[in-house]
Formats: structure tokens, C-alpha cells, sequence
């Protein structure tokens, strides 16, 4: 079990390398919260205390090439819905709040939504590129959908018109993906 001052120490520890490989000075705080968490949940398959430094800078590495991996996803998913449509400007506002909220979920969530929903991947091909059973693919992809759903919920009001026909997007909150 780790301690409470070796949780203060790593934190310590953990800022400062993280700085140094991401610009944004609240995006770094923000990852060395979530890698704390990561450990927080992961700490009983640490085996050997002695190797728990390099343990915690490991989950750090790998906070952080998640978030250049989400980032990566975002940029191409703007670029392929700018490039597929000419869009009015409340559905503009949809797909900024689409991609931003996207960016929100875990890799598996947000993969599975893009090769499937955005993608052209039926959910059983989606199911044997990733070794899934056909059911077990099938409620990857509605769990991603509910959690997209509530992200975007949490981020904006899109008012539609009695066809689904976007019509506005509405911020909920002051900072929001959409510029609100």
C-alpha cells in the first residue's frame, strides 16, 4: 500500500516531468492528477516496491501519450467532417461540440464511435478486427454512445426541429466547446 507522504512525493515528483513534455501549465497539473488516479487504482498490482518510482513515471509517460493521442484524434476528425460537408453554422457548432466532446472520452470509447458511427465499420467487422464476440462489440459501442451522450449533455443544448434537423447549439456553461 502506498503511503500518504510517498503519495506527496510522486506528486512532487510527477509535476515537474510532466511540464517538460506538455505546453499548457493546467493541461500538465490535469495529468499529473489523472496518473495520481491511475495509480491510486492500479496500486495493488504494484509488486515490488522498489520499482515504484519507475512505476509511477511509467504511468505518467503513458498519461501523457494519451492526451497527444486524444489530440491527434480531434485535429483529424475536424478535418474529415469540414472536408465531407458544407455545413450552416448551427451545424457547425454541433460538429465543434461533436469533436470536442469526443476528445472527453477514454481511446476505446472514442475508437469504437469512430470506426463505427463516423466511420464506415459495420459493428460486426468492428467486433473481429478487435477480438470481440458480436455482443460484446455491440455494447462497447452503445456504452461509447451513452457516454458521448452525456458529455455532450453536460457541454451543450442542441435544439433540434421535430425531424432532428439541427437548428442551434447552445452553451450550458461559460467556457464551452462551441466558444459560449
Amino acid at each position: 500500500m502506498i503511503t500518504n507522504k510517498q503519495w506527496s512525493d510522486f506528486y512532487k515528483m510527477l509535476v515537474p516531468f510532466v511540464r517538460k513534455r506538455v505546453q499548457n501549465h493546467d493541461d500538465a497539473e490535469d495529468l499529473v492528477q489523472e496518473s495520481l488516479a491511475k495509480a491510486f487504482e492500479k496500486q495493488q498490482f504494484l509488486k515490488d516496491q522498489k520499482k515504484i518510482r519507475p512505476w509511477f513515471y511509467q504511468i505518467a509517460r503513458n498519461t501523457i501519450a494519451d492526451f497527444y493521442r486524444k489530440q491527434k484524434h480531434t485535429a483529424d476528425l475536424d478535418f474529415e467532417i469540414a472536408e465531407s460537408f458544407e455545413l450552416e453554422d448551427s451545424q457547425q457548432k454541433a460538429v465543434k461540440c461533436l469533436t470536442s466532446c469526443m476528445n472527453d472520452l477514454n481511446d476505446s470509447d472514442f475508437n469504437a464511435l469512430q470506426e463505427t458511427d463516423l466511420g464506415s465499420m459495420s459493428q460486426h467487422d468492428y467486433a473481429q478486427k478487435h477480438g470481440l464476440s458480436y455482443t460484446g462489440a455491440k455494447s462497447r459501442i452503445q456504452r461509447a454512445r451513452k457516454k458521448l451522450k452525456e458529455v455532450i449533455t453536460k457541454c451543450c443544448d442542441i435544439k433540434s426541429d421535430q425531424f432532428g434537423n439541427i437548428l442551434d447549439v447552445v452553451p450550458r456553461r461559460r467556457v464551452c466547446c462551441v466558444g459560449g
